[in-house]
């Protein structure tokens, strides 16, 4: 069996199984007193971290589904809310309603609501320009606001503007502000599945983490009892001890 230093919960779980097979071709030699490291509890050991990894690859795929459903709806969403707001400009509603919408619509365009400001170069009194030493440069917050939790935010606050202009009455459905409140519900139900989905795969996440590589109990652990009980009962020398000492595993977060 060649060595490798290929890393992943995977290949440690592979590895872990080649071990098992190891030690079913020793047979009734390899017999510890640890109860932890007898064949049994080893052969229930990998069925434990298989079906947690199983867990987690299953909750990743659900996690993706749900995440590429998310996309798609949030993809229209800036054309949407700029065909709105020029609705919304020429409906006849007063300007400070207008003004009052407009950082909302720029934020969900992933648009800068103020210019940035600029630190501009002084003149010093020998003649050497230098930047300006007195008036610290205010820190600039990201251009970006573009998160789904951020967009859904400024979604909300959009629609409660449209909502409160009695003026706003646009023959387009799709501009409507019950059509985009109802768009909103939709949308931030979809980005709570993608949530709820990102905490399960934590939760069998953390348990793989911990059936694996606890420093007790693990995987990993119980491999490297092994291969102390190997090398106690075969010697260092023994073809049991190369084979099982070529398995190589990785503790990983």
């Amino acid at each position: 069996m060649s060595s490798t230093s290929e890393t992943g919960h995977g290949k440690n779980i592979a590895n872990f199984y080649h071990l098992l097979t190891l030690l079913r071709r020793i047979g009734t030699p390899y017999n510890p007193s640890v109860v932890a490291i007898q064949l049994a509890q080893l052969e229930n050991l990998y069925t434990d971290v298989s079906n947690a990894n199983a867990l987690v690859h299953s909750s990743f795929v659900a996690l993706s589904q749900a995440a590429a459903v998310r996309n798609v709806s949030f993809q229209p969403l800036s054309a949407l809310v700029t065909r709105a707001y020029n609705a919304f400009k020429v409906s006849g509603v007063p300007q400070p309603l207008i003004d009052s919408a407009k950082p909302f619509v720029m934020k969900i365009r992933g648009q800068r609501v103020s210019a940035k400001i600029k630190t501009d170069a002084v003149q010093a009194t020998d003649g050497a320009t230098t930047a300006d030493p007195v008036i610290p440069t205010p820190k600039q917050n990201s251009v970006s606001q573009v998160s789904f939790d951020s967009l859904l935010d400024n979604f909300d606050k959009f629609i409660n503007i449209l909502e409160y202009s009695t003026d706003y009455k646009p023959n387009e459905e799709q501009l409507k502000a019950n059509y985009l409140s109802s768009r909103y519900n939709t949308m931030n139900a979809e980005n709570k599945l993608v949530m709820d989905a990102q905490v399960v795969i934590n939760t069998y996440r953390f348990n793989r983490q911990k059936i694996m590589y606890d420093p007790e109990t693990g995987l990993l652990a119980q491999t490297t009892k092994v291969k102390v009980y190997l090398k106690s009962v075969f010697g260092t020398s023994s073809d049991e001890f190369k084979q099982a000492s070529k398995l190589t595993f990785t503790k990983l977060n």
